[in-house]
Formats: structure tokens, C-alpha cells, sequence
């Protein structure tokens, strides 16, 4: 910061990496690369965990899924923590526990004269305030303080896919459905996406361009099975679903389907 302050550099952060506008890196500039900062220590008595500002929702989540615990994160795994956090983190349990950034409880932080003060509710509060919502260019966080919520031990998930060319109705019906999902699910929709070659998609629609919706459920077998229940665009209960019931542990390292009688999908968080 020293450097980039005596030369007159323009300085970006580099957490992930995962900025599609490419806020990562500046032309002309200094880019702090936390890369390598992927510490995260996960206190399961207090129920907070401790990561640094290279690590990404993978990693994360890798350490704290073994204690049933959960920071609410993104859906791509590869996604840093840092730009995630302080862009606010819509993620899959918003609609229970807020955004990621509504989760943040402390956050170590460089700032433009070198110095390394920590921002909390206590500690230069009006710094942790900027931190949530109030722009960039405040400092550089290189450590995120979060708490950690109870998930699982199981997570369901629905999938449903409509081909490219009923995508109106598609909408229709994604559009009536997600304001009506209780607060233990959340919802992820895919527009003009194709479907992937995986395990829990049935061969006839996998490489097929359309429109998918993903449900994933927090609460009860009987709560997901009810909330994952929208009619398609012909009207039929759930006749555009393309995935098989199955079911795995939160904690899984994979999609691994498995048959069971219960209309609702489950897998990890």
C-alpha cells in the first residue's frame, strides 16, 4: 500500500478472482492478490468462522460442512468469499438468514496508510458500516469474521427444465412460483442455459438448450415435497422436472443421486 501510495498507483484487490466485470485487476495499476490467503478456522461452540480474503465458497464450505454448519454463501464454488461479502452475497439461504454481507461480523482491514485496524460493531463501526453497503474504496480487507448457521444434515433440491421454445410459459410459471417459496428454500433460475450431462439429468434433455429452475429446501421432507410442486407450462404437477428423486448427506462431496419413494431431491449444500 506503501508502494502503490508512493508511486501514485491505482490499486485493485484480487480475492477470488471471480469479478466478471474485472474489478480484479487494474490497467496501469497495483493488483493485491489474496490469493494465497485461504486460511479459515471455524469455531463450532461460538458458531463463527474466520477466513481470509483469498478464499473462495468451496473452501468455505469444505471447512465448515463437518461440524452441520453453514456461512450463507453464492452457488458457484469458485466464487471468492471477499467480492461475494462485500458486493452483499445473494445466495440459497437468504430468505433465513440474509445476505452474506448481513452475516459478516468483523473484518480485518489494511488501510490506505498501511495501518491494520479491525471494523466491527464495537470497533470503527462507521468503517464496518461502509463495509456493508456503503461502496468501495475503504481498505483491504484481508481477514472476514462470519457467523455460521446450522444446515442439515440433509439439503433437497428440485430441478426443472422447460425446452427453449416454451420459455414464456416458463417464465410464467417460475414467476408465480418463487414469490410463493416458504422461507426455508431459496431458488436459482437459468435462462437460455443448456443442460448439463449429469447423473441427475435424464438423458433425453441433457445438451438441450431451455430454462431451468432449482429449488433447494432447508426445512422438512414434507415442506420441500409441497414448495417443489409447481404446474408446468401445460399444467400438469411437476411433468417438466428432469431430475430423479435422490437423496445425499449435506456434508457429500458430490451429486451422487439415489432412489427413494419421496417426490423431493436432495443433495449437498
Amino acid at each position: 500500500m506503501a508502494f502503490a501510495r508512493g508511486e501514485h498507483l491505482e490499486i485493485s484487490v484480487r480475492g477470488g478472482g471471480h469479478s466478471f466485470s474485472g474489478a480484479s485487476v487494474c490497467p496501469d495499476g497495483l493488483v493485491v492478490d489474496l490469493g494465497d490467503m485461504k486460511g479459515v478456522e471455524v469455531d463450532p461452540d461460538a458458531g463463527t468462522v474466520r477466513c481470509g480474503g483469498g478464499a473462495t465458497l468451496a473452501e468455505l464450505d469444505t471447512a465448515t460442512q463437518p461440524y452441520g454448519l453453514a456461512v450463507p454463501a453464492g452457488t458457484v464454488s469458485n466464487t471468492g468469499v471477499a467480492g461475494l461479502t462485500l458486493g452483499g452475497g445473494v445466495v440459497w439461504l437468504t430468505r433465513r438468514h440474509g445476505l452474506t454481507v448481513d452475516n459478516l461480523l468483523a473484518a480485518d482491514v489494511v488501510l490506505a496508510d498501511g495501518s491494520l485496524v479491525r471494523a466491527s460493531e464495537d470497533e470503527h463501526p462507521d468503517l464496518f458500516w461502509a463495509f456493508r453497503g456503503g461502496g468501495g474504496n475503504f481498505g483491504v480487507v484481508t481477514t472476514f469474521t462470519f457467523r455460521a448457521h446450522e444446515v442439515g444434515p440433509w439439503v433437497h433440491v428440485g430441478l426443472f427444465f422447460w425446452d427453449i421454445g416454451t420459455g414464456p410459459d416458463a417464465l410464467r410459471v417460475i414467476g408465480d412460483l418463487v414469490p410463493r417459496l416458504p422461507r426455508d428454500t431459496g431458488a436459482l433460475m437459468g435462462v437460455g442455459l443448456t443442460a448439463p450431462p449429469e447423473p441427475l439429468v435424464p438423458e433425453e434433455h441433457q445438451g438441450k438448450l431451455g430454462h431451468a429452475l432449482i429449488v433447494a429446501g432447508f426445512g422438512t421432507d414434507e415442506e420441500h415435497a409441497e414448495a417443489e410442486a409447481p404446474p408446468s407450462p401445460t399444467g400438469s404437477p411437476r411433468s417438466s422436472s428432469c431430475a430423479p428423486p435422490c437423496r445425499t448427506p449435506a456434508s457429500s462431496a458430490c451429486w451422487t443421486p439415489r432412489r427413494r419413494p419421496a417426490s423431493s431431491r436432495t443433495t449437498r449444500g
